[in-house]
């Protein structure tokens, strides 16, 4: 493979007109000679257009990189991976190439994001041809700027212009289908609506790999997970519902509601996927506590007698899990499953606030291995 080669003292030198520095750069490394094996810095153009873009910009354009960077490109044959990858990888140049220089917003997101879908494509053709998307690029990487060697992964890009964004999207295996309502959404709020549709995917999918959730359970949720919008800036909430027969008593699951609201802040969007994901968790344990839980009376008797609380507040993992026993259990399962809490990193091998949590988490641990 060869190098693209660039100035590294000029890239690193915010000089206010990221036309000319992308200009200057994309001629540096002959961008539209390269081809999918040759060495591209992509390290370089990704610190030049953070230097001379809007931080939200940036933040927005890396929002969409982490989540199309999930992408498995499944529905391709493998024997055809490496030819659909260098079409792709030859049709992004000629996007990057035409991006136009008027508004500096727009062509600083779309650089970015496509950029990162020129990484990834390269990523997948080298992880289909030589088995690994490591060597010659990362250890050019590593010489090139030793500062990059535990930076690797906060590095890699993996995104595009709206249009491809949303193509390559549906590529992904959808585990359930949706009751999605984006009607009124526009813009950003289509590309929040397009995160929470592959959160949701994600999260269905790696429970079903984990053995947690099986496929009965995802014929029972196809179509029974419904996403509504609201732009505010409050947190994501949900709702689950099942209803009782009057004559058997018997349960039956209905329906899970993703009440999604959408706020502008920059804080917010950085969060928003975390958020996706603590609230379905949530929601789908419930699920789990009425249909697949045979032993639910154990962990309820952790913290109550019948309707009686008789831990105290630490013994909870939040102050909605004090509200009833089926809170309590969906909210400390969240807070055993996922590695952020109520938008906090969690930390592990800490010893949890008192020994009811631990309690909590040890009876978690125990339903997972019944449930595998």
């Amino acid at each position: 493979m060869g190098i693209a080669t660039i100035n590294l003292a000029f890239a690193k030198t915010a000089i206010g007109d990221i036309f000319e520095t992308q200009s200057f750069v994309e001629k540096e490394i002959k961008l539209e000679e390269l081809s999918i094996k040759d060495d591209i810095p992509f390290w370089i153009i990704t610190n030049i257009l953070e230097q001379e873009c809007s931080p939200t910009i940036i933040n927005e354009s890396k929002m969409i990189v982490e989540h199309l960077g999930t992408l498995r490109w499944k529905n391709i044959p493998k024997w055809k991976i490496e030819t659909e990858m260098r079409k792709r990888f030859n049709l992004l140049k000629k996007v990057i190439l035409s991006i136009a220089k008027k508004d500096k917003t727009t062509f600083c997101k779309q650089k970015y994001i496509t950029y990162g879908i020129l990484e990834i494509t390269q990523e997948i053709f080298n992880r289909e041809k030589y088995g690994s998307t490591t060597g010659k690029i990362e250890d050019w990487k590593k010489i090139k700027n030793p500062e990059t060697q535990t930076k690797t992964e906060m590095n890699t890009q993996s995104s595009i212009t709206w249009e491809l964004e949303h193509s390559s999207a549906e590529q992904k295996k959808d585990y359930v289908q949706l009751q999605h309502n984006t009607t009124n959404l526009t813009g950003k709020e289509k590309m929040l609506a397009q995160i929470t549709e592959r959160s949701v995917q994600t999260v269905l999918e790696t429970m079903v790999a984990q053995r947690l959730l099986g496929q009965e359970d995802i014929k029972i949720l196809d179509g029974a997970i419904h996403i509504q919008y609201a732009k505010t800036c409050e947190k994501t909430i949900g709702s689950f519902h099942a209803v009782r027969s009057k004559s058997t008593q018997q349960m039956r699951f209905k329906e899970i509601k993703l009440n999604i609201n959408i706020c502008s802040s920059e804080g917010f969007y950085n969060n928003f996927d975390k958020y996706i994901k603590q609230i379905l968790t949530h929601e789908l344990w419930h699920y789990v506590y009425f249909f697949k839980d045979k032993q639910t009376e154990k962990f309820d008797k952790i913290c109550r007698n019948g309707k009686e609380k008789l831990c105290q507040n630490n013994g909870f993992f939040s102050t909605y899990a004090q509200n009833n026993k089926e809170e309590d259990y969906a909210e400390s399962f969240a807070y055993w499953y996922l590695d952020t809490f109520n938008g906090k990193e969690k930390k592990f091998w800490s010893a949890p606030a008192s020994e009811i949590q631990n309690q909590k988490e040890r009876y978690f641990d125990e339903l997972i291995q019944s449930l595998k």
